[in-house]
């Protein structure tokens, strides 16, 4: 590539990194708000939440990519001949292949990537956020047991736990009242 193309060539990769950049942030937004929902219900953490929207960015990313090159590949071509960048390079000698050629190079490599990301990087991060949200809903300690209060998610059950350490909780006590005037009460040094 002559010094011409590689300014073309940058021109329409800036214009496609801005776009992909701008409506990827605007879609982690939209994407964010829908997911605080498994957090506040679940009782997950900060940690737990960025790791799901992080998880979800090579799909929009893979959405994004092919509708921000065409936009931007119309929209530097656009400013190029309102800067009559292109008049200027044809009178020069170069040929509308030539003016081309680094926009079809870069259409080439984005069909690449985004080859690689719908192939390899989407389907694992799909199951990985998957697995994460799974786990956040089946984090019982940490959606019934409060530390250090008694908390009664059924009319005949009484839960307490002294402290929580990750998912173990610590000083556990359990009281059952089903069936049993008495009912039964567990008690446990450590519990998971």
């Amino acid at each position: 590539m002559n010094r011409v193309q590689r300014y073309l060539f940058n021109r329409v990769l800036r214009s496609v990194l801005i776009i992909v950049g701008g409506l990827t942030l605007l879609a982690i937004l939209a994407q964010g708000l829908s997911q605080t929902e498994i957090i506040v219900d679940n009782r997950q953490g900060a940690l737990t939440f960025f790791k799901i929207v992080a998880l979800g960015v090579p799909q929009i990313v893979a959405l994004l990519t092919p509708m921000a090159m065409f936009v931007a590949t119309i929209w530097a071509l656009n400013r190029l001949h309102r800067d009559s960048e292109v008049v200027v390079a044809q009178a020069a000698g170069m040929t509308r292949w030539q003016v081309a050629s680094p926009i079809l190079r870069l259409a080439i490599l984005s069909a690449v990537v985004h080859l690689g990301v719908n192939l390899y990087v989407q389907p694992s991060a799909q199951r990985e956020m998957r697995a994460t949200i799974s786990d956040a809903r089946a984090d019982l300690a940490s959606s019934l047991v409060r530390p250090g209060q008694f908390t009664t998610p059924d009319a005949n059950l009484t839960v307490f736990a002294r402290e929580q350490r990750g998912q173990d909780l610590i000083g556990v006590q359990i009281a059952e009242r089903v069936g049993q005037p008495d009912g039964r009460d567990y008690l446990a040094e450590r519990g998971r």
